[in-house]
């Protein structure tokens, strides 16, 4: 979506969340509706979303990949379905997911962790549902161990040719319980316990404070929110 031309229809609580998601994968998105509600102004004024303040027009889906109509008047979803359909843009379209071009999953990201549930448009609501389950038990400290063993493996093969010595490595690290260690906050333990089984040469002690930082960072954003 890096670089991709968006077009969001709809101001808000639902065009707002398009909007914030659309804008984290590097879209460049505009914005059409007569009015937006407050959480879509802040992130419009502070993301330098272009806005148009105005209703919707046939010719805004000129020169954008794709559109997403997310108003409470159906005549104007429809008329944005067929505008849509003509000028070969892709379209989601919440209230009309048999018409949509594809489906906006429910996600849970951790860093470079992404867990993702569908229900191929038939209750989106019950998709955050189990993704808010599955957040109780999948936390920010699966997303540290990710980042962990991002830094390690890019060590590992770097010193060693051996892709089966490397996997059997990997999988050993694994079985540290790597997550509940973060969790609990026993970064040391984890130093010592990667110390027995990763090559000398390793510098274990920078590669877990790289995580560390950006781990309590994650956590702390989270509890401001």
């Amino acid at each position: 979506m890096a670089g991709r031309r968006c077009l969001v229809v709809g101001g808000g609580k639902v065009a707002a969340r398009k909007l914030v998601a659309l804008l984290d994968a590097g879209a460049i998105v505009e914005v059409v509706s007569p009015r937006i509600c407050s959480g879509m102004a802040t992130v419009v004024e502070s993301r330098g979303v272009t806005y148009h303040q105005r209703i919707y027009r046939p010719t805004d889906l000129t020169g954008h990949f794709m559109v997403f109509a997310a108003t409470d008047n159906p005549d104007v979803q429809k008329q944005i379905l067929q505008d849509a359909k003509r000028a070969g843009v892709l379209l989601n379209c919440a209230d009309m997911p048999e018409d949509c071009d594809f489906q906006l999953p429910a996600r849970l990201s951790h860093h470079d962790l992404l867990v993702t549930i569908s229900t191929s448009g038939a209750s989106p609501a019950f998709s955050t549902r189990v993704r808010d389950l599955i957040k109780e038990v999948i936390g920010p400290e699966y997303g540290a161990v990710v980042m962990l063993m991002k830094l390690l493996r890019k060590k590992i093969i770097d010193l060693q040719d051996s892709s089966e010595q490397n996997k059997s490595l990997f999988y050993q690290i694994l079985d540290l319980n790597l997550e509940s260690l973060i969790r609990s906050g026993q970064w040391q333990e984890i130093e010592e316990k990667l110390q027995t089984i990763l090559p000398y040469n390793v510098d274990i002690s920078e590669l877990v404070n790289i995580v560390r930082s950006e781990y309590l960072l994650s956590t702390s954003n989270l509890h401001r929110r």
